[in-house]
């Protein structure tokens, strides 16, 4: 049975996180995509690559605070943004004020795609931690600061536009149909993923997040969010050390994940 699997990987005494050391100043500044560590994954790369700092239509590189807010709902769609590194999340108020937690972004991920739909963004998106953004300016179109997009620069994007829908109608599933334990573990298999697109290590990260915006993203309260934390580290799943995580057995957590009769064997009821 997958609950007498025995723990895959010994865990060091501290973890170390996946996170970029930056500047603590922030400031804006023009760049050259050609001295971009993220150029390989950034779909202005191929249409920008001929451009030089200050150029018009050249990215804008930005450092941001924790706290800081790239953009606010109702703000002019301007451009897209890449995340050289740090966190981000989005988030949108409904008419009763209540405030809704809907992604997470990291290193090499795209987001500003909820502009392009009116012109105007829904979302608020806010950095979680110190961390930098490019921003690539964009009209809706079609144009790049009045250079136009290539056909393989056109690819990419809408690769990553693809791939923002199909999280979120994974997220639909996830909050529709899945108990409170495997929507934390699904939340954690897809961080372990994304991290791992962007080149870094899959099973140790940093949950900037605030286990409160974990419960709001996941429609759970902070107090399941904390007692799953605590199930999945006494069951030797995770450990948790402040905001740093290890993932110790990912078949254990990938049976929590996909069998929900699993579950309850493992772990118990935490819903």
């Amino acid at each position: 049975m997958i609950a007498n699997t025995p723990n895959i990987i010994t865990t060091p005494n501290i973890i170390t996180p996946n996170i970029i050391e930056m500047n603590r100043e922030n400031r804006v500044r023009t760049v050259s995509c050609h001295d971009c560590t993220k150029a390989s994954v950034c779909p202005a790369y191929s249409a920008g690559a001929g451009l030089k700092a200050g150029d018009s239509g050249a990215p804008v590189h930005r450092n941001v605070r924790a706290g800081q807010n790239i953009y606010d709902a109702g703000d002019t769609f301007s451009g897209l943004y890449m995340v050289k590194s740090g966190f981000f999340k989005s988030s949108f108020i409904d008419y009763n004020g209540i405030l809704q937690v809907t992604d997470f972004f990291f290193p090499g991920e795209i987001f500003g795609f909820d502009g392009i739909d009116g012109g105007h963004h829904k979302a608020i998106l806010e950095a979680l931690d110190i961390g930098s953004v490019c921003k690539i300016p964009l009209t809706l179109d079609g144009r790049r600061a009045g250079v136009l997009w290539n056909a393989d620069t056109l690819v990419v994007l809408l690769q990553a536009a693809s791939e923002s829908i199909s999280r979120d109608r994974e997220m639909m599933y996830v909050l529709g149909k899945l108990s409170a334990s495997r929507r934390f573990a699904s939340f954690l298999l897809d961080i372990s993923r994304r991290m791992a697109k962007s080149g870094f290590d899959p099973d140790a990260f940093r949950l900037c997040m605030s286990r409160n915006d974990i419960g709001n993203n996941l429609c759970l309260a902070v107090e399941t969010v904390s007692r799953l934390i605590n199930q999945f580290q006494s069951q030797g799943i995770i450990r948790v050390v402040r905001r740093d995580l290890r993932i110790i057995d990912r078949r254990k957590l990938e049976a929590v994940a996909e069998r929900e009769f699993e579950t309850e064997h493992l772990i118990g009821k935490a819903s």
